[in-house]
């Protein structure tokens, strides 16, 4: 006698996962964490992190930050041209300024970066 299918505990349905992706799609300026997308769909972090990776080769966040610069890059196109590329001083939208880490403004130390381990 055979079994009906049942997912296991990992599982997601493609509605939960859909449920992720059109969040992610309606709020694509807003910084989200994977417990809150998972809240949102209705599966554990974990599973939601095995869904993308299944079905679209990348993490959640990963996935929210192509959807982030594919709406950058449709502002773009339909922007103004003169306003559509930021001056050389301002900071991207949403992003904070550079520091000035100048050698004037950091205390005149000039030694070489130290090489990562």
């Amino acid at each position: 006698m055979t079994q009906p299918y049942r997912p296991g505990p990992g599982a997601t349905s493609p509605a939960a996962l859909a449920r992720a992706v059109e969040h992610l799609h309606a709020h694509p300026q807003t910084p989200v964490a994977v417990t809150e997308l998972a809240q949102v769909a209705g599966v554990t972090p974990r599973a939601l992190r095995y869904a993308f990776r299944t079905h679209h080769g990348t993490t959640p966040l990963g996935y929210h930050r192509q959807v982030r610069l594919d709406a950058a890059h449709r502002d773009l196109l339909t922007a103004d041209p003169p306003r559509a590329t930021p001056s050389p001083r301002s900071p991207p939208a949403g992003a904070s300024p550079a520091p000035d880490v100048s050698p004037a403004t950091s205390g005149g130390a000039t030694a070489a970066p130290r090489p990562s381990p």
